[in-house]
This record gives structure tokens, C-alpha cells and sequence, in this order.
């Protein structure tokens, strides 16, 4: 027997069914955060450089700031969660629970980054709307992916 028949996980050649759970959650993170890392850079690029033609003004109106900035975010959330929840297979995606940790902690590591990088600037008001944002983003993309799959 050589040394590449042993007992390990991935010895026996059974695919999908016989990886570590852990395992599992890899490419729906993976594909989640890559997705909502490249919308919000087209996000950025689009409102900063376009819109605003690098204009700090012009970002001054709550308004505007609400619907260049934050709307966009939601929906980068939104097409990350059903990224991640698309390509979560079975058996791990028959859990609701992992399928929930499958399809959000992409959306929610980023959010916890972005908190954790304002520091003394994170007040209230800015912590509330974008936790607010993170949670439609989340749920958009979560009943998204429950209602293309069939399941509800």
C-alpha cells in the first residue's frame, strides 16, 4: 500500500459525500466574498469616477449618499449571499443551519472588516444604517436563492 492510499478523508475517491463539513463552506465563502469584493470596486469605480467625478461635494446630501453608496452595498450583499448560496451543494446545503453559515458569513466577515476598520469614526447612526444594509443585503440574497432553488 502506498503512501497515497491511506486512511485520510479524501483517500477512498467517494467526492463530495465523504469531505470534512468544514470543507463544505470553502467555495461558497470563497465565491462569496469574491463577488461582493468585485461589485463593490465596480460600485466605487462607477460612482467615484463617473457620477461624482471624484467630487468629495458631491456626497454631501444623505440623500445621495443613501442611494449611491448604500443601495449599491445592499446589492452587492444581496448577488454575494446568493453567490455563495448557489454553488453550496449537498449534503451540507440540506442543513439550514449551514446553508445559513454557507451563504452569509461572506457578506458578514466583510461588513465586520469594514466595521473594525472605521475605529473611532463608527458612530451610532453609521453602525445602524449599515448594519440595516447588511441585513436586506443578506435577506434579499437569501430568499433569492431559496426561491431559484424551489425551496421555501
Amino acid at each position: 500500500m502506498s503512501h497515497l492510499q491511506g486512511q485520510g478523508a479524501f483517500a477512498h475517491g467517494g467526492g463530495a459525500a465523504e469531505r470534512p463539513r468544514f470543507l463544505h463552506l470553502m467555495l461558497p465563502w470563497a465565491v462569496g466574498i469574491v463577488v461582493i469584493l468585485l461589485g463593490q470596486v465596480a460600485v466605487t469605480l462607477l460612482v467615484w469616477d463617473v457620477i461624482a467625478d471624484r467630487d468629495p461635494r458631491f456626497m454631501v446630501s444623505a440623500s445621495r449618499t443613501i442611494l449611491l453608496v448604500h443601495v449599491p452595498t445592499a446589492i452587492c450583499f444581496a448577488l454575494g449571499t446568493w453567490a455563495a448560496a448557489g454553488v453550496h451543494r449537498e449534503p451540507s446545503r440540506d442543513s439550514l443551519l449551514r446553508h445559513l453559515a454557507a451563504s452569509l458569513i461572506p457578506a458578514v466577515g466583510i461588513q465586520l472588516t469594514v466595521f473594525l476598520s472605521q475605529g473611532d469614526s463608527l458612530t451610532l447612526m453609521s453602525f445602524a444604517l449599515q448594519l440595516g444594509v447588511l441585513l436586506a443585503g443578506c435577506a434579499l440574497g437569501f430568499f433569492a436563492d431559496r426561491l431559484w432553488s424551489g425551496r421555501s
